[in-house]
């Protein structure tokens, strides 16, 4: 999460991309998020002393996943695979589609955070 806020910030103080509306609303929007994931870890009665880093781990893995797949090697593509996939990945010929049977519970919530809402596209004019 603190990846996604300091970038927000580059995009918007150093390169100029993010116009300070935008800005605005997704800074709020990310540190509630990051409020909300804190919160649910800091009320969580789990008893794994870990957890906290463990979901810090897998935050910041999946923010360089696709780096090191690019760069890496097969063995490190098979781990990785195996890694956000325990039951691998399944190739459906006909249609020319992957398909996976689970991903790991660890990796499940990080597309939501990466999802443009509808509400965020009418507002930003995409449709």
């Amino acid at each position: 999460m603190d990846a996604k806020i300091e970038e927000l910030e580059e995009n918007y103080y150093v390169d100029k991309k993010v116009p300070a509306e935008t800005y605005d609303r997704l800074m709020i929007k990310l540190a509630k998020e990051k409020k909300q994931i804190l919160d649910n870890l800091a009320g969580s009665n789990m008893e794994s002393s870990n957890l906290k880093d463990t979901f810090e781990w897998a935050i910041n893995i999946s923010l360089e996943l696709p780096l090191l797949w690019d760069s890496g090697r097969v063995g490190v593509k098979e781990n990785l695979q195996k890694m956000v996939f325990p039951k691998g990945i399944s190739y459906y010929h006909k249609n020319g589609i992957f398909l996976t049977d689970e991903v790991n519970e660890v990796f499940q919530p990080i597309p939501r955070l990466n999802c443009i809402s509808e509400s965020d596209k009418n507002k930003q004019g995409i449709h």
